[in-house]
This record gives C-alpha cells, structure tokens and sequence, in this order.
C-alpha cells in the first residue's frame, strides 16, 4: 500500500506557501493565490522532471493547466521536491513517495503509485504527462475527464511543431487517464511501468477492459504537445513490452494491433501503415449517447458545426460527401430518427463510392446503440 505522506511536521515551508492538510490527512504545500481560483473542480496529478532541459516546458504546460482552475498535484521523492517546489509555483499540493521504478535509465515514479494517489483524489482526477498543454474551456475539459461508475478515460494528446493550431492527432500513446478506487485493485502492485516510460498507457487500460470496464476516449482538441525528441530509448520500450506480455499471460504481439483493439475508433490502414480516424464512429454514436437528454437544436448544431466540417479532406472523402445526393432531410427530431439516417447515409457511401458490405438497420443497432 502507498503511503500517501507529505513533509513531516515541522518543516521550513519556502516563501510565498502554507501548509494545509489535504482529504485523507495527506500534508501537503500550498502555493498562494496568485493564478487562477481552482473552480474548474478537477485534479490533475503528474510528476516533473528535474532537468533543466525540461523547465521550460513543464512551466508552460503547468500554466495551461491553471488558466482552466486546474488542482495541481505532482507526486516526486523527497529529495527531487526539496529541489522543486520554488521552481514550479503552480502545484497547488506535493505528494511525497520515494518508491520508484529503477528499471530505466533513471528513477522515476511507478504508475501503481501514481494510480493509488489519483483514485484518492476524488471524482475528476486524472494522471497527466507533465508535457501536455490543456488547451480548452473548463466545461470542455470538465466533459473530458467525467466518467460513469463503469468507465475510465484515456486522453489522447495532438501533437504540433511550432503551433497547436496545425496539431495532428497522435497515433500511438496515451497522456491521460482517470483510475478510481475500484479499478486501482486490478492493477498487480508490483508492475514497474513507470510515467513517462513505454507500454503503462496500454498495461492499465488492457487490464481494466478485461475486468469490463469502459474505455472513454475522447477525440476532442483538448490535449497538446509540441513535438521534441523522446525521452525512452529501445531497451527501455522493449523492457515494458516484455513485462506486459507477462502481466496479460500472451506474447505483446504489435503496437499496431493493440493501439486499433484497444480504440475501436481508429482503422489500421494497411497501405498507408498508420492509424486513420473512423470518422463514422461519432455519428452513429451520437443519437445513443444523447439518447437520454436528447436536444435536436443540440444535434443539429454538432452535426452541421462538427461532424460535417471535419469530414478528411486528403482522401477525398469531403468532396465525395458533399456529391451525394442526400437521401432525405437529416432528421433530428428524434435520436432514433437521426441514427436511421446516418445509417442510411453510410450504406449509401459504401454503395456508391468505397465497395464495401452494407449492414442492416438491425445490425446498426446492435453494434452501435448502447444498452
């Protein structure tokens, strides 16, 4: 069991904080009011790097964080938070643990750790990579990280070189990810997968689907990071690897694979070798997702607004699109209304322009409407 312990009383507290006691006793430092009030009601815990090298984006990003209210946590030994703490005002709270991974090229904080102390943070808590940039409205953000009691969400970051405004999609890692209580006693306590390190981002997420938990994972522009070089090498991306294969109890055969079994709304294109986005995956889940507070005015808005502008362009699908001649008016007066006709929409596109089979309104249904 991590003990979840701050800086023993007494101590010297830096300028500028104040001790306060976080939920569960947890001591912690409190840096004073100078950005944002926390009143977006969300709890992000990561753990910062020592390196000067990283200063600069950690600082960036941290800021990103508390201009939506963001609570900051960061979870680093003892020794590397004496060091850090007047270096990045923005935490709001330390979290003190000196077990950590020591199978990579440096220490670092496990994710079972990490994991034990972001399921006792509350509802709308999520572990975060301390690279990642938060670019969005609290509500957006709110609606991000907000799970059922059978769901877990896992943040998909788009990545940019000199502006997030050209950021693409990323198709391989995951930078986000809420744990609660019950799903924290499926994880093995030993598993030495460690934050900023390969292979946890696919070990967790695999182990609670199996359990028949859910995974919520959102494709909205929310999650950002400008592109540097990676921090692992190949052992250390083999180690993980190596160690989920036993953790699971069968070989890891590919990334490929895992990443498109893992999100059902990304198609492995074979001739290209990467990950294309099912743009048909959010329409037909639209109207059985909204299906309990359902809002045309609300559909409407999203379809024309999202979902119709964001149809790709490079492989012609948008000119495509727009050549078709339309079925019928988009029916928005009812979910089911509005599923029928996308479904009708999209046997159509595999008629007339991709070849591929047609499924039945009863195979739609069964497929895409949830329970």
């Amino acid at each position: 069991m991590n003990e979840l312990v701050g800086f023993p009383r007494p101590f010297n507290l830096p300028k500028g904080t104040s001790l306060v006691v976080a939920p569960e006793g947890l001591v912690t430092t409190q840096a004073v009011d100078q950005y944002e009030p926390l009143s977006a009601g969300i709890a992000l815990l990561t753990s910062l790097s020592q390196k000067a090298k990283h200063l600069e984006v950690q600082t960036r990003c941290l800021e990103t964080w508390l201009n939506i209210g963001c609570r900051i946590v960061a979870q680093n030994t003892t020794e590397e938070i004496e060091q850090l703490r007047e270096v990045y005002p923005q935490v709001h709270d330390w979290i003190q643990c000196d077990d950590v991974s020591t199978e990579y090229d440096y220490p670092t904080q496990r994710l079972y750790n990490l994991a034990e102390s972001v399921s006792q943070l509350g509802n709308n808590a999520a572990i975060i990579n301390s690279d990642i940039e938060i670019l969005c409205s609290q509500k957006q953000l709110k609606e991000f990280v907000s799970v059922s009691h059978n769901e877990f969400v896992l943040g998909i970051r788009w990545n940019y070189e000199t502006s997030p405004a050209s950021a693409k999609e990323f198709e391989w890692g995951l930078d986000l990810m809420t744990v609660s209580p019950e799903q924290l006693l499926l994880f093995p306590a030993d598993m030495p997968f460690a934050i900023g390190q390969p292979m946890w981002d696919y070990a967790l997420p695999e182990l609670l689907i199996r359990a028949g938990f859910k995974a919520k994972i959102p494709h909205e522009r929310v999650l950002f990071h400008r592109d540097h070089p990676q921090h692992w090498n190949k052992h250390s991306h083999q180690f993980g690897k190596d160690w989920l294969s036993r953790l699971l109890g069968n070989p890891f055969w590919d990334d490929v694979q895992f990443r498109r079994n893992l999100d059902p709304d990304y198609l492995y294109h074979s001739e290209q070798g990467k990950y294309l986005y099912n743009h048909w995956q959010p329409l037909h889940r639209y109207a059985p997702e909204h299906a309990g507070d359902w809002d045309s005015c609300k559909a409407s808005r999203w379809y024309f607004e999202d979902w119709q502008p964001s149809i790709p362009k490079t492989c012609g699908c948008a000119e495509k699109w727009a050549k078709l001649p339309p079925p019928s008016k988009v029916d928005f007066l009812t979910p089911e209304s509005f599923f029928e006709w996308s479904w009708t929409r999209h046997n159509q596109v595999s008629r007339e322009h991709s070849n591929k089979p047609q499924i039945t309104l009863d195979q739609a249904y069964r497929i895409h409407w949830m329970s």
